[in-house]
């Protein structure tokens, strides 16, 4: 029928791979369900962007809002690739649809957003009229795709007259956006022209990603407004093409961004190859599921044949790592062959890679200098030289072989770790000496990714700051306090976030800074020190010691309130050099008042000025600053981010606007034993008599019977 569908308006020959792709992306979809959209969400957004402006009163004389309430509803796959097809009759589209292998297709996303707003891409791309016999217009419209600010949220923006919905592409063109809105503008405008782009997920920070051919035939993955390395990266619906197919509303798990890179680098070796590992896997799961243990080596064997010929598939390696770290799969000569096989493209995949390592770190026994000197040497190779947080999170992740040679060894194990903690304190490659850093140099930003790294680092080393009884690799108390109250000397204490001239919070108003400074007198805390604080707070009462612990929250908000003194003393760090300059002058700290700087002047720069480029240095600078908050994935913005894939089914309403349920009728006859009721207890040994009833106390009579209903 699909095809019959197809055929009586465009040429369906070298339509397979698409077919595919769709057929297999949306095999969950209900075949009555005629679109890809939540309504639970959009009914819940549409609640909340109501509300928002009732209380703003910017509702219109019947009550209503000045926009739709409910954004426009996206296509069906099939509507969707009719459209695209109709599109190409008279257009270029942005990715070889009809060439392309399915694989790399099933992250098209077209069928995520509306046909009109797709209509408004391509009215502004080229204004091309699908009409052959219209004259066509060459250059493209002069738009303003997205720019950089928060000032959607405000009310008077979000409630303004329009045909469109506050989160539709041209909205987004209109009122700007942080990073989530961004990512997502540039994945819709890619979508809609035919190229295969997901949302991406980094530490605060929502970046894109999409598939592109290049000259000689070969595939690439391009980026979008990355701020941090693959390893942080991570997909909501990366495992889309999934072998493991678990029952269940939601069918798509985070993953590394690993599972997208792979498959571009699958297809330039080969789809047959890249099929034949599929078909191995496939072959791995149902044989290990029907005859178990006794075959396993041999499935692993036939699955790293398969892998050898074409390397590039992350879902059998993380099949394979999984079962060494659960110590089912141990064959020496089948882990070696694992990783001589997986090794040299070790550092294009670095979380899968970190799976391997934690497999090696569980199946062997760690006791002793070699087997973890080798795993060092392994994480230092593929780690670069400067990411001290990917490091340290790769040497957590081995964490048997850690505790095995340092458990209980004191101060000695612990101290050794300190350039890391160093480092991941001030955000420093190789940290200096504090008071050794120029007004250049204290502009360190205080990054999710250094910041999370220093957490984990510090609960192996010192334990778990909620639990009393974990001492971590420190093992000694004393010593432990000792340590940390030296590092209260070394470790940065306050920070200035981002602040605009004219003594406001920052253009994006992510930080909250000045206004804070405003209520307490207080430069905030550095993350680093409130974490060093919390493991002392943890060993001070452990020991008793309250008055120590008061002293220290006493000395560090006293410290805060005099942030020239902390800036003379250097532990105090700032977003930049400008802001820390904004700061001095707008408290009367001394400094002059600075000219207006481009960040605050310029509120309609078009950062996405064409699109299918990564966004502009300057963005990108502002992006990793306000990763600090992580505001640009919160909230409505946030869940953007699981617009652009199938990750839920909302089949079935009841009464609650905010949930919703599938039943799935195979896995529920095949849990009841296909509906078979269960035996009826045997009946229950007869009861002796009862006691007769006692007379009615003479005190109190009968009640008279109640009277019938009428």
């Amino acid at each position: 029928a699909r095809k019959n569908f197809l055929a009586a308006e465009h040429d369906i020959t070298e339509l397979v791979d698409a077919m595919l792709a769709l057929a297999f992306k949306y095999r969950h979809l209900k075949a009555v369900t005629n679109s890809t959209s939540t309504q639970v969400a959009q009914r819940r957004e549409g609640n909340d962007a109501y509300l928002k402006c009732k209380l703003g009163n910017r509702l219109n004389s019947e009550g209503e809002t000045l926009f739709p309430l409910i954004r426009e509803a996206n296509p069906d796959p099939l509507g969707a690739l009719h459209y695209l097809l109709t599109k190409q009759q008279n257009h270029t589209l942005e990715f070889p649809l009809r060439n392309a292998p399915w694989p790399l297709l099933v992250s098209l996303a077209t069928s995520h957003f509306p046909t009109r707003e797709c209509d408004w891409v391509w009215s502004r791309y080229l204004a091309h009229p699908d009409n052959t016999s219209l004259r066509a217009q060459p250059a493209p419209l002069a738009t303003r795709w997205a720019y950089y600010s928060l000032q959607y949220t405000r009310t008077e923006v979000q409630c303004k007259s329009s045909v469109w919905h506050p989160n539709a592409l041209p909205r987004i063109g209109e009122d700007g956006g942080l990073c989530g809105r961004l990512a997502y503008m540039q994945v819709g405008s890619l979508a809609c022209r035919g190229q295969p782009s997901q949302m991406l997920g980094q530490p605060r920070h929502a970046a894109a990603m999409s598939y592109a051919a290049k000259s000689d035939g070969s595939w690439r993955m391009d980026k979008y407004s990355w701020i941090a390395s693959a390893y942080f990266t991570t997909v909501l619906a990366g495992d889309e093409l999934s072998t493991d197919d678990i029952a269940g509303v939601a069918k798509t798990r985070t993953v590394s961004v690993d599972y997208l890179q792979a498959i571009a680098n699958g297809m330039n070796e080969g789809l047959s190859s890249w099929v034949d590992v599929r078909l191995a896997m496939l072959l791995f799961r149902v044989v290990y599921a029907a005859e178990g243990l006794p075959l396993l080596d041999k499935l692993a064997a036939l699955l790293l044949s398969a892998l050898s010929a074409n390397v590039h598939y992350i879902e059998a390696w993380d099949l394979l790592f999984t079962h060494f770290s659960l110590t089912i799969l141990s064959n020496d000569t089948l882990i070696a062959r694992a990783h001589s096989i997986f090794r040299p493209v070790a550092p294009t995949y670095p979380k899968t890679f970190e799976k391997l390592l934690i497999g090696l770190a569980t199946v062997y026994e760690c006791k002793g200098s070699g087997p973890l000197s080798f795993l060092l040497r392994e994480i230092d190779a593929v780690t670069p030289t400067c990411d001290t947080a990917m490091r340290v999170r790769m040497k957590i992740a081995i964490a048997p072989c850690l505790r095995a040679n340092y458990s209980g060894s004191g101060s000695s194990a612990v101290r050794g770790f300190e350039h890391e903690l160093l480092s991941l304190a001030w955000n420093e490659c190789i940290p200096n000496v504090v008071g050794s850093r120029s007004d250049e140099d204290l502009a360190l930003g205080d990054m999710p990714m250094q910041e999370d790294a220093l957490k984990e680092l510090m609960e192996t080393l010192f334990g778990k700051h909620g639990d009393m009884d974990d001492y971590g690799m420190a093992g000694d108390v004393d010593e432990a306090i000792s340590y940390l109250e030296e590092l209260l000397l070394k470790f940065p204490v306050g920070h200035v976030a981002k602040v605009k001239e004219g003594c406001e919070d920052d253009i994006a108003q992510t930080s909250y800074f000045w206004g804070t400074w405003q209520q307490t007198k207080r430069v905030g805390e550095r993350s680093a020190h409130i974490q060093l604080r919390t493991h002392l707070h943890k060993y001070y009462g452990i020991r008793g010691l309250s008055e120590k612990r008061t002293s220290l929250d006493y000395n560090t908000y006293q410290q805060l309130q005099k942030p020239v003194a902390l800036h003379d003393a250097g532990q105090l760090t700032y977003a930049s050099l400008l802001d820390w300059q904004h700061f001095l002058s707008c408290a009367g700290l001394g400094g002059r008042r600075l000219a207006v700087d481009a960040r605050s002047r310029d509120l309609s720069l078009p950062h996405i000025r064409q699109l299918g480029v990564d966004a502009d240095s300057e963005t990108l600078k502002q992006m990793a600053q306000d990763s600090e908050s992580g505001a640009g994935v919160q909230s409505a913005e946030g869940r953007l981010m699981t617009q652009t894939a199938l990750v839920t089914a909302d089949f079935v309403v009841f009464d609650s606007d905010y949930s919703s349920l599938a039943i799935n009728g195979s896995a529920l006859a095949a849990a009841t034993n296909n509906f078979t009721p269960y035996p009826t207890s045997p009946p229950s040994p007869s009861e002796p008599p009862a006691s007769p009833n006692p007379p009615p106390s003479p005190l109190a009579p009968p009640l008279p019977p109640s009277p019938s209903p009428p």
